[in-house]
């Protein structure tokens, strides 16, 4: 685990167990997590990272398949800062709003001939790069079960994944700067389930799991988001949680600005700070 994450369990942990005995029995001051009407929810997320990417040039010829963590040098483990909102707007129905992003960057000398869209980045070139990667979730959720205990339901929405990247590279064996840059925005609907219990007084565990695969436009590809975890009733109306992420996408893609293949995986651990209002 990403030692800043194990820093933020562990003062979860102190914080959780730390509290008085008279709160911990008050149940006027516990959190209604499954009834509250709004909650926000600002946290941490600690992937590991294994990206690939492949831009094609404009005449058709294939691009090189980059490993970026291997080839160009990008951390493979980075901290996102992760915002979501949730509305309760009736009792069994609810919509919610997410938003993450990562950046990297490196710095490296190429050990072999990479072809990046119309460039050719040869063997032994020194190349910066950079990737960002933006993420907004919208969706919908159903609970066909639902009690001050539980919730079992369905989630329907869309992940709009948001990717740009660049290469570049100065040589005194090359006439000017060759560089290449390119972005493009995956809309990809996706369906999933979502449950929640309450196994003790103050405690939470909850899960969630979405997957879609199809042919989207001028996408074509797949997408899996798990996430499992732990909250605790720790303040009133405010909750500090823990829990584990996977998010994997895989996408053709077919448009005016990128032709080629977006492969990435970010899992890892996430801490979070929830405040709900009624």
């Amino acid at each position: 685990m990403d030692k800043v994450a194990a820093r933020l369990f562990v003062i979860w942990l102190l914080f959780a167990t730390a509290q008085p005995a008279s709160a911990q029995s008050n149940n006027d001051d516990r959190n209604d997590w499954l009834t509250d009407r709004f909650s926000a929810t600002v946290g941490a997320f600690f992937p590991d990272t294994d990206t690939k990417l492949r831009v094609d040039a404009n005449d058709g010829s294939l691009g090189t398949r980059i490993a970026y963590e291997e080839q160009l040098r990008l951390s493979d483990s980075e901290t996102s800062i992760d915002v979501s909102l949730l509305w309760r707007f009736a009792k069994r129905h609810s919509i919610e709003l997410e938003y993450f992003d990562i950046r990297r960057d490196g710095v490296t000398d190429l050990d072999a001939t990479i072809r990046f869209g119309d460039a050719v980045f040869e063997e032994q070139f020194g190349v910066n790069s950079f990737l960002d990667t933006r993420v907004l979730r919208i969706g919908y959720g159903f609970s066909f079960l639902h009690s001050d205990n539980y919730e079992l339901g369905a989630h329907a929405g869309i992940h709009v994944t948001d990717v740009e990247t660049g290469i570049a590279v100065e040589s005194a064996s090359i006439s000017g700067q060759l560089s290449e840059q390119f972005d493009t925005t995956a809309p990809l609907p996706v369906l999933g389930l979502y449950g929640s219990y309450r196994f003790a007084e103050r405690w939470l565990m909850y899960g969630r799991a979405q997957y879609f695969e199809l042919e989207f436009g001028d996408y074509d590809g797949r997408m899996t988001q798990v996430m499992i975890g732990v909250e605790h009733d720790t303040f009133k109306r405010v909750s500090l949680g823990a829990g584990y992420r996977i998010f994997d996408v895989v996408v053709d893609i077919d448009d005016d600005r990128w032709v080629g293949e977006v492969d990435f995986q970010y899992d890892g651990p996430a801490a979070y700070v929830r405040v709900r209002f009624r």
